[in-house]
């Protein structure tokens, strides 16, 4: 398993297998897993969306350092993020996940050249949601 981003805010870690497959767990050490990984659970979609997210997450972990400076600005996009991944792994509606994404993205964004690159990725990520639909 190849560690995509670790969101130490939200205790969560991303992981792409070697068949390509996403998954998402708690975090080792933290309250849901405290001795290992907690429950992975595969993150299903389209390849088009699965690509976009992978991207958002690879750059989400190249401004790693920034993201975590930043944290009560970036928590709730990445709490966000978190929820339209699960929803998407529970293979539930998008919309509330998507709306909620959305609103901290518009609402809140997130500075620096740092943030412009987060907040580039995860426009592709919407975008590409949307034309599926």
């Amino acid at each position: 398993m190849d560690v995509l981003f670790v969101d130490l805010l939200n205790w969560l870690e991303y992981t792409q297998d070697d068949a390509g497959r996403l998954w998402l767990a708690d975090y080792p050490g933290s309250p849901k897993a405290p001795a290992d990984l907690g429950e992975s659970r595969e993150i299903h979609g389209s390849p088009e969306r699965l690509a976009a997210l992978v991207e958002l997450l690879k750059v989400l972990a190249h401004h790693a350092p920034q993201v975590h400076r930043h944290a009560p600005i970036v928590q709730p996009h990445l709490g966000a993020i978190s929820q339209l991944a699960r929803a998407m792994g529970a293979g539930l509606p998008l919309d509330a996940a998507l709306t909620e994404a959305r609103r901290c993205f518009e609402w809140t964004p997130l500075p620096g050249a740092w943030g412009e690159a987060v907040a580039a990725a995860w426009a592709q990520l919407d975008a590409g949601i949307d034309a599926i639909r």
